[in-house]
């Protein structure tokens, strides 16, 4: 579990401002003997306020986060909470309804 990259579509962020999912892609997928199974995720964000309206006009002022997380045979609980302590140090709003797609996201995602 690690972050490889964070990075700004265009403009940066206020230090007051909150970041807001907008979509989750799977970069890649790698299974290993020992049955562990490690996803590349890239979760692209709008820039909100504290109360998760979306900045101006700009959307495509997008804060993107890529990182690697082992999803393999572990409960689905189990991988939200590491999810949510690799996010922890990024001001997310609603992280419940990003973990709640996170979960789904092997339905709308090619794996």
């Amino acid at each position: 579990m690690k972050i490889r990259s964070t990075f700004y579509d265009s403009e940066r962020m206020n230090p007051i401002d909150m970041i807001r999912l907008d979509k989750i892609k799977i970069l890649g997928c790698e299974g290993h003997a020992d049955s562990s199974y490690i996803e590349t995720i890239e979760m692209s964000f709008n820039v909100c306020s504290k109360n998760g309206f979306i900045i101006g006009a700009n959307t495509d002022n997008r804060f993107r986060i890529v990182f690697d997380i082992e999803t393999g045979y572990l409960p689905e609980d189990a991988i939200e909470k590491q999810l949510k302590k690799l996010l922890e140090s990024f001001k997310i709003y609603d992280i419940e309804t990003l973990l709640q797609a996170f979960r789904y996201r092997r339905f709308y995602c090619k794996l």
